[in-house]
This record gives structure tokens, sequence and C-alpha cells, in this order.
């Protein structure tokens, strides 16, 4: 399995063992679903996946666009102030 390959903590049955974020023991590594838990539910993988999603997103750097009227975007400072 590709998890284990990668140094994922598993299961004695094979699952990839996460935290409340979907993540494995592998740091940016994250899992969701049948290789998750046993339950084989589209509804469960939807839940992981929106999870991991978010927890993935929060952990990106800050994105410091904003639109101009035009509907272009300007790059931005951390400050505020557009960058040169």
């Amino acid at each position: 399995m590709l998890a284990r390959r990668l140094g994922a903590r598993c299961t004695d049955i094979g699952c990839v063992k996460v935290d409340d974020r979907q993540q494995s023991s592998v740091e940016g590594f994250y899992a969701a679903g049948d290789v998750v838990s046993d339950l084989h539910q589209l509804s469960v993988a939807e839940g992981h996946a929106a999870i991991a999603a978010t927890a993935i997103h929060n952990s990106l750097p800050r994105n410091f666009r904003r639109p101009k009227r035009d509907g272009a975007f300007t790059l931005m400072e951390p400050g505020g102030a557009a960058a040169r």
C-alpha cells in the first residue's frame, strides 16, 4: 500500500490512521473514504474530503490578492498596500 510506503501509520486491516483533520502521520498526506474507514459509504467519504480540504486550505499561505473594479486582481502586501 502506498500509504505504508510513505510511512503513514495504518490499522491492522490496512486503513490509514488520521487525525481529526484527516491528516495521516505523514505531514501533508491526507486520506479520506474507504482508505480511512471500512464503512464503504459515499457520504462518509464526502465528509472526510470536506474536512481534509478545509484543513489543507487553512494550512496554505494567505493569498494577498484583491479584485480590481475591472475583475482583474491586484497582488497585495500583508499590510494591505498594493505590491509593485
